[in-house]
């Protein structure tokens, strides 16, 4: 690290807008010279605490956005460079869900994650697993939590499309006896693999990493607005949850009344919204990690037309790539845990086609639109064109797209502007960015099946 970062700490991530509110600075300071706190736009951030802090810039060194490391990252964790572009290095694509049809039912997408977290459990290869739930008090908020018993794993079935600084709890999985699993997004695993590259006690504790594949996190305020046109206001909500009961499934309402109210997750404002990026955290425009890379198996939404079709239940990609990741998936099949079939990784692609070239062929224009009107871009994404793909003119039309609707989102007049704007049109807007991303992913896989 240069001399120059070094007189840095966190915060100057923070004051960039580049933080993502994963927690690992906070966990990993010697310090203690970090909090994690939730701001009024519904973001989870690093506060310094004054006179604390001694400049050692670990903070620094382990932030996802801070670091150019791509190369020293994936030789850390893989042993070498990855041979494809769109999914990073992988060893073998599947698609699966859980034997146990109820939960599968009960998961967002076949319940595969939750089903291996109960057999590590239950065979006694973790003692525990870093994972999410909903808040208890405030149920448009998520915590995360270390669940050391299978209801404990249970209670965090489902997706959890709101920030969660899952990491500020390493330093509770350093300071206990036991092995671990942990269930993160994209930049939650940047972080955990960063910390372990600089802490081998962490290294040794964590022996599972299990990725979320993900395009953004939406504020609370975004499930607000969603609520608003559901008819429902914050304080009439119990309990929440986001997908299950099959798949896709959509937003399950329960009311302090008793009264219950749904809302499909395709096809409606839920949809609209949180696919149209508003009210979302700026940093997710500039990560380039769609399939969480850094894991031992990344999990997505089987979103392929044979499965949309007849499907009801749930089923998930798996894409394993460590030997730890491939040996779990073997394991659980013989012991009638999970079902899985193999899948081609073009059609793995496939299933998040439009995502993957926002997060790996439109960044460049996103970041060329940004350098010209003066904002900052992290150096892992100035230093590292050559690890996407060249994006196309029309790549450049659909840049300024999400900024637009972050703005719009977070501006008092705006955000009152776009209740009120036909359902129909913010449809129609969508199809025309997704549109421009083109409708083909170009040959840069070394398999083509």
């Amino acid at each position: 690290m240069k001399k120059s970062d070094r007189d840095q700490n966190i915060t100057t991530i923070v004051s960039r807008g580049w933080c993502s509110g994963c927690g690992t600075c906070a966990a990993i300071c010697p310090q203690k010279a970090l909090t994690i706190e939730y701001t009024a736009d519904g973001r989870y951030i690093p506060r310094l605490i004054q006179g604390k802090c001694n400049h050692c810039a670990l903070c620094m060194s382990v932030c996802p956005a801070a670091n150019d490391n791509f190369d020293q990252l994936n030789r850390f964790v893989f042993g070498g460079i990855p041979e494809d572009k769109l999914l990073g290095h992988y060893t073998k694509c599947y698609t699966g869900y859980c034997a146990d049809s109820s939960l599968r039912w009960k998961a967002t997408s076949g319940g595969l994650i939750t089903a291996l977290l109960l057999y590590l459990l239950r065979s006694g290869r973790i003692d525990g697993a870093l994972v999410t739930r909903i808040n208890k008090d405030d149920p448009l908020k998520a915590e995360p939590f270390i669940a050391r018993s299978e209801d404990e794993i249970l209670a965090s079935i489902g997706s959890k499309y709101v920030p969660i600084p899952l990491n500020r709890l390493l330093d509770q999985i350093l300071s206990e006896q036991g092995r671990f699993a942990v269930v993160g997004l994209p930049c939650h695993l940047h972080g955990i693999r960063h910390a372990e590259m600089k802490n081998k006690k962490l290294r040794d504790k964590i022996h599972y990493h299990f990725g979320l594949v993900c395009s953004r996190t939406m504020s609370i305020h975004g499930t607000e607005f969603i609520l608003h046109k559901m008819g429902v206001s914050r304080d009439e909500v119990a309990e929440l949850k986001y997908r299950g009961d099959g798949w896709p499934s959509g937003m399950i309402v329960t009311l302090k009344s008793g009264e219950r109210k749904y809302l499909p997750m395709l096809g409606t404002w839920w949809s609209e919204i949180f696919g149209g990026y508003y009210f979302s955290n700026y940093y997710c425009t500039l990560c380039t990690d769609l399939f969480a890379e850094m894991s031992d198996i990344s999990f997505a939404d089987a979103y392929l037309p044979d499965i949309i079709k007849t499907d009801k239940n749930g089923t998930s990609i798996a894409i394993t790539r460590t030997t730890v990741g491939d040996r779990l998936l073997k394991t659980a099949v013989i012991d009638k845990a999970i079902e899985i079939s193999d899948l081609s990784p073009g059609a793995a692609l496939r299933s998040q086609k439009a995502m993957l070239l926002f997060k790996k062929r439109n960044i460049s224009a996103r970041a060329a639109y940004l350098t010209i009107f003066g904002k900052l871009v992290p150096k892992n994404i100035r230093l590292n064109q050559n690890k996407f793909l060249r994006p196309t003119l029309l790549d450049y039309f659909a840049a300024p797209t999400v900024y637009v609707n972050i703005f719009i989102s977070k501006n008092r007049v705006l955000k009152r502007f776009l209740k009120y704007i036909p359902f129909t049109f913010l449809v129609l807007y969508r199809k025309a960015f997704k549109l421009l991303l083109a409708p083909h992913i170009k040959s840069q896989r070394r398999d083509e099946s």
